[in-house]
């Protein structure tokens, strides 16, 4: 993890590309129970931003991918306090469903970063609506005087990585919020391949990456522990959401893909100035697109990772 708050990062050399993307979406998460999972979210302190809708079609644009044919869906979208991009979660019914459930160091394993005021009261709220904890033990782990995090997992087995900076970072988040702000992670194969994907497809700003070391506290707070990682900090130029891309090693992985209808399955939502510039850039990084239509496509990057591209003007 990151101990820094976003406000408080250095500048670095950067390699500027030609912009593809120009804005952050969502996190989309499949899960087995709206209502439940729902619920879980609104514990945490994320407001929905509508009531929860009835079943209808599968959108077209995903009716196409594997295992959604004949599906009826119905979704819901959160905002993450402080932050400019949100949590959609998508419930698929009348389909085969399988749970998915991703270690934290597998390829295209998503992760929710939330920045909160108090971790304990988050750990607990959690807790009581369906979450269970993943750091060993269930304590709280201390990265010495800078951040206090506990990880877990919500009711479909999202990890989620809750922390608690000191001091705390500047936020646009009401002040009775103990979300406070947010990030998105992926965990990669081969971050040196998934940066010049994020870099060279999607415009990315992408900070040096570190090397690999073992950061005990890191391992303990994700239950990965002998493992070491590294990871690089990115974001879209103008940006202040960061994305952190981490690859794991001397721990067991696998590749993490699953059919966007199983519970756990994520997906990334990013809009786009131009859909068939972004569709040529992204075959030559090494991604594949997977299902089109007139202003959105979707697309897998080189984890596996399935993401959602939006043309907007």
């Amino acid at each position: 993890m990151q101990v820094l708050p976003n406000s408080a990062l250095v500048a670095f050399c950067l390699l500027t590309p030609a912009v593809t993307a120009m804005g952050q979406g969502s996190l989309m998460h499949s899960v087995a129970d709206l209502p439940a999972t729902a619920s879980f979210y609104r514990a945490l302190g994320l407001p929905a931003k509508a009531a929860l809708p009835v079943p209808g079609a599968v959108d077209p644009l995903f009716s196409g991918l594997p295992g959604t044919k004949g599906a009826t869906s119905r979704s819901l979208a959160f905002e993450i306090p402080g932050e400019a991009f949100g949590l959609e979660l998508i419930e698929f019914t009348n389909v085969e469903r399988r749970s998915a459930l991703a270690r934290i160091q597998d390829a295209g394993a998503p992760r929710l970063v939330l920045s909160v005021r108090d971790v304990a009261a988050a750990s607990a709220a959690a807790q009581s609506a369906g979450g269970r904890v993943m750091t060993p033990g269930g304590a709280i782990v201390i990265f010495g005087t800078a951040a206090r995090a506990i990880a877990v997992r919500d009711p479909d087995g999202l990890i989620l990585e809750l922390v608690q900076f000191d001091p705390p970072p500047k936020t646009t988040a009401p002040a009775g919020s103990n979300v406070v702000g947010g990030r998105l992670s992926i965990s990669v194969g081969d971050l040196d391949k998934t940066i010049s994907f994020y870099r060279g497809a999607l415009g990315f700003e992408v900070k040096p990456a570190n090397a690999f070391g073992p950061s005990p506290n890191v391992m303990k707070l994700f239950d990965a522990e002998g493992g070491q990682w590294r990871y690089a900090m990115a974001n879209l130029p103008g940006e202040s959401t960061n994305w952190e891309l981490a690859e794991f090693k001397d721990v067991p992985k696998k590749r993490f893909a699953p059919r966007i209808s199983y519970p756990g399955a994520g997906a990334f939502s990013l809009f786009v100035r131009d859909l068939a510039a972004a569709v040529q850039k992204v075959k030559r990084a090494g991604g594949v697109v997977v299902s089109a239509d007139a202003n959105t496509i979707l697309v897998r990057d080189p984890d596996g990772v399935l993401l959602q591209l939006i043309e907007k003007k």
